[in-house]
């Protein structure tokens, strides 16, 4: 399989996690905060969808990798270590071993950081929309401002907009890796 065809999939692999991630909010604000009770759907969504977005981020640098330099390097491993913290958060909540309050606001914070510096090297790379970037910091930016801070808070609306905002970002960059 060539580098091409792997990026390829890593693009595809890119939406589909998009589309599970804005799903996931969708159905939470919907459905209600599954961390207060009955409704799982939204979790077992997000998970694959963090997954995706996981592989998704690979294929992103991957593309632009020559082009973004060190500081395309520093914001993937930011954005990808993140992520990762974060898969441990929202599982977390199924198990008592994982100390969830301390692992999302540090994968938060790292999966922002790095997204941001992803943002600004693609923009500065030339080789995916620029505006995809732009769009999912942004995206990014509004769904960690607003995200409940407990289990018994519900999900709001402007998270739900911010992560679907998020996701547009990263499934455009998905679909341009796609049509490369």
């Amino acid at each position: 399989m060539s580098g091409a065809e792997l990026a390829g999939i890593g693009g595809a692999i890119a939406i589909i996690g998009a589309v599970l991630f804005a799903a996931a909010w969708a159905f939470s604000v919907v459905l209600g905060n599954p961390l207060a009770g009955g409704v799982d759907v939204a979790r077992w969504i997000a998970v694959p969808a963090h997954i995706c977005l996981l592989l998704g981020l690979v294929a992103i640098y991957g593309v632009q990798s020559a082009e973004t330099g060190v500081w395309g390097l520093v914001g993937f491993l930011l954005a990808f270590s993140g992520m990762a913290i974060f898969i441990g958060y929202v599982i977390g909540g199924w198990t008592p071993a994982i100390p969830e309050p301390t692992l999302g606001p540090i994968g938060g914070g790292l999966w922002l950081v790095g997204l941001l510096i992803l943002a600004v090297v693609t923009w500065q790379g030339g080789v995916l929309p620029q505006w995809s970037g732009v769009v999912w910091m942004l995206g990014a930016l509004t769904y960690v401002s607003s995200v409940p801070d407990g289990p018994d808070d519900p999900p709001t609306l402007v998270a739900l907009v911010g992560a679907s905002a998020f996701a547009v970002g990263i499934g455009w960059a998905g679909v341009a890796i796609v049509s490369l």
